[in-house]
């Protein structure tokens, strides 16, 4: 009888360590798809804010650019005034 208790006791044992083991790969996984989770919500956080950067870029450079043109357009157009007065 003792070394059937033995074994039964053994076999419980190895049980609870396999359901152990199991719940920590549970766990662990749960915990990197957390992480993974995580870290991909990062990177499209960090891409939207990368093209709304860019996109403020673009439309300053264009602001930047009409106004350029804008002053340019006006120097030209004193220029021609000043021409004319000095042709009359």
């Amino acid at each position: 009888m003792k070394t059937a208790d033995m074994k039964k006791k053994i076999t419980q044992q190895l049980k609870l360590l396999i359901a152990s083991d199991k719940a920590d790969a549970s766990d662990k996984s749960e915990a990197r798809e957390k992480e993974m989770c995580q870290l991909k919500e990062k990177d499209w956080k960090r891409a939207n804010e990368m093209k709304r950067m860019v996109d403020m870029h673009n439309k300053q450079n264009n602001v930047l650019k009409r106004k350029f043109e804008e002053c340019v357009a006006k120097a030209k157009r004193l220029e021609e005034a000043l021409e004319r007065q000095k042709a009359v």
